[in-house]
């Protein structure tokens, strides 16, 4: 990292529940902690991973809005995982890596990554990045619906029977409804369809 970003101090006010969340893969606790910092400074909330199989228990259990994702780590290398999670989701991917060769960035666009930013960096230059990548993405997605929206005008139905009705309509559509792909939640909003 580089820039003279404010990394040290703490977010004094919190985050609104639609902030969105990062996961950050990178086997370097330096950068794991100051780019987390900068990024929470900067109104994301933040996840990280030292390698790839907390990143995939972590993915597992939390839904996340972008994927910040280091090359090279010990055992499973980040354009692997790379692979591995766009053959099974949306979820953006930015590539963050010292591998600054053209050949490299092929590879790592080939992978699917959205994007791809070699160290050292630019900590604003990043969070724009993240922000036109999941500007992208909404715009290709289409607007979120909101619960509310769900149910009809005259429906007595509350908010849990918009959520059965949600599972039941994923198990119809997704091959493994517990990490839905085509139907997601949207923290904060309500749901969103993605279409292949």
């Amino acid at each position: 990292m580089t820039g003279t970003g404010n990394t040290s101090s703490q977010r004094r006010d919190p985050l609104p529940d639609d902030a969105p969340h990062v996961l950050l893969v990178d086997d370097d606790q330096r950068i794991r902690d100051l780019l987390g910092r900068y990024l929470l400074e900067n109104g994301f909330r933040v996840t990280t991973a030292h390698d790839c199989n907390t990143a995939r228990a972590s993915m597992r259990g939390l839904s996340f809005d972008l994927v910040i994702l280091d090359v090279m780590m010990q055992g499973e290398n980040g354009l692997e995982l790379a692979r591995n999670l766009k053959s099974i989701s949306p979820v953006p991917i930015c590539m963050l890596t010292a591998k600054a060769e053209p050949e490299d960035r092929v590879e790592g666009l080939e992978a699917g990554v959205d994007d791809y930013v070699t160290k050292p960096f630019e900590p604003r230059e990043l969070v724009l990045r993240l922000q036109n990548i999941m500007r992208r993405g909404r715009i290709e997605a289409g607007p979120p619906i909101a619960r509310h929206e769900l149910a009809s005008d005259d429906s007595t139905g509350s908010e849990r029977a918009i959520d059965v009705q949600i599972n039941r309509l994923r198990r119809k559509i997704e091959t493994d409804p517990s990490n839905p792909i085509y139907l997601q939640t949207v923290r904060g909003k309500g749901y969103i369809l993605y279409i292949d």
